[in-house]
């Protein structure tokens, strides 16, 4: 009986772990994605300082957990969003408009899969 006392302790030490590990994805991205939305709005209204302060604080973030998050995701997912954060700041840079709107717009998605990947849904645990 002990055996399976042990057992059971050790099953939902993973689970607590898992929802801990799920809740710290759902924050950082949504903390990157809320920024990242604010600096696209800020250059439709052509503010590219704003912009460019907004997008720093995503990046300050994403760096900021980046060692966590590449451990516990998959490391395509985390080099995408690096190479996002890059070519992203690149636009930024250069006031270049459609291009950062478009190179934005794929940052976001690349953020908000990993924290789709992370959600309890039928299809994940499939």
């Amino acid at each position: 009986m002990k055996r399976f006392w042990i057992c059971g302790g050790l099953v939902l030490a993973l689970f607590g772990g898992a929802l801990l590990n799920l809740w710290y994805v759902e924050t950082v991205t949504g903390c990157i994605v809320g920024d990242l939305n604010r600096a696209e709005a800020a250059v439709a209204q052509g503010d590219w300082d704003a912009a460019r302060t907004l997008t720093a604080q995503a990046q300050e973030v994403w760096e900021g957990s980046q060692l966590w998050l590449s451990v516990t995701l998959s490391l395509c997912d985390t080099d995408e969003v690096s190479t996002g954060f890059q070519e992203v700041q690149g636009f930024l840079q250069w006031e270049a408009g459609p291009e950062y709107d478009g190179a934005n717009g794929t940052l976001v998605a690349y953020v908000e899969h990993l924290a789709e990947t992370e959600r309890i849904t039928i299809r994940n645990l499939l």
